[in-house]
């Protein structure tokens, strides 16, 4: 019986967390190094003191909480060294599952080097990143493939009510944009191509969930816009489920790969999308069939495909019947659970 344990901090992706609760087990503990991130659905986590000092006297507490040949799965970079020294302490092993691939070329020649040293497994959640980091000479044993993982409820009278909430007609579209708030995401140019739609008096608002350490910065930008108000911030106000509910359609227009657990859940939800043909969301989205693939970094154009998705609503309605359909066979939890359960049995003990 293979003995897993979650490791996470109050810093861990949002795509991260929510990978953690849709293939996590119910017996399976949470353990947070400092305070807990803000979680919904709610999730029992219990947190641990973080003291600044070396990794071996946080490493202690958590290994205290472990029985021996735990497996423990990391789902933030920055847990990482006290995760491997309290493996040692159990005779254990580490998975450390990332959201991407680091944006510079030196971060990246330094993941093969890392796993190798810390002697742990890393998933990724796309072929691409896994090939990347083999061409960078990682060892093939030690980089897995973690497909996300996503299924969705339809809630019509959550949408209704979130709806209401937010002032939004039955004549107006509301676009999400659900990636966590940090550098090279979609919400600068998501907010940019909305003020474009709107001074051509297209009905339009969007909301942007959750956190991410650029919120400031994407604040400050879209109230430069002159539609701030039609622009929502709401933070952990409202569950994710709810607001796929209420939304129409979902924006991914990266400038880097990022957002990939969120790309799933907004295509298990049967939403139609725009998504950036960076690789890892070219590798799961297909152009004209699953999503409608945008130039990075190019507003107009995202501009202009998003005024097509507006006004086509059959377009609309069979990339989002198509997406949901290729959710549903690709992404389904138990299926990725079930590879999970084969990469804590063929990891190796630190």
């Amino acid at each position: 019986m293979i003995r897993v344990a979650h490791v996470i901090d109050a810093d861990t992706p949002a795509d991260m967390r929510w990978q953690m609760l849709a293939l996590r087990a119910e017996d399976e503990p949470v353990f947070s190094l400092g305070p807990a991130p803000q979680f919904d659905p709610k999730c029992d986590v219990t947190p641990l003191h973080r003291s600044i000092g070396p990794a071996c006297i946080n490493a202690r507490r958590l290994a205290e909480k472990l029985p021996l040949g735990a497996t423990l799965h990391v789902w933030s970079h920055e847990c990482l060294d006290i995760a491997v020294e309290s493996a040692w302490r159990v005779g254990g092993k580490v998975i450390l599952s990332i959201p991407h691939l680091p944006d510079s070329l030196a971060k990246r020649e330094d993941l093969p080097w890392m796993i190798g040293q810390l002697r742990c497994t890393l998933t990724v959640p796309t072929e691409n990143a896994r090939n990347l980091l083999i061409s960078l000479k990682a060892d093939p044993n030690r980089v897995v493939t973690l497909p996300p993982a996503a299924e969705f409820s339809a809630d019509l009278i959550s949408r209704e009510r979130l709806r209401q909430t937010l002032c939004v007609l039955d004549d107006e579209t509301l676009m999400v944009v659900p990636g966590d708030m940090v550098r090279f995401g979609s919400h600068e140019l998501a907010s940019w191509s909305h003020a474009i739609l709107r001074n051509m008096h297209k009905p339009m608002k969007m909301i942007f969930p959750g956190h991410g350490p650029y919120e400031k910065s994407i604040r400050f930008f879209a109230n430069t816009t002159g539609f701030v108000d039609e622009v929502f911030f709401t933070g952990d106000e409202f569950p994710r489920n709810e607001i796929f509910s209420a939304a129409d359609g979902a924006m991914f227009i990266n400038k880097r790969d990022r957002g990939v657990t969120a790309l799933a859940q907004a295509m298990a939800a049967g939403l139609p999308i725009m998504a950036a043909s960076t690789p890892d969301l070219a590798e799961i989205c297909t152009h004209e069939e699953t999503a409608l693939l945008v130039k990075v970094g190019d507003p107009r154009t995202t501009s202009a495909i998003l005024l097509q998705l507006l006004d086509d609503d059959d377009l609309a309605g069979r990339l989002g019947m198509n997406a949901k359909k290729f959710a549903e066979a690709n992404f389904n939890p138990k299926t990725i659970r079930k590879k999970l359960d084969e990469i804590y049995s063929a990891a190796k003990p630190i």
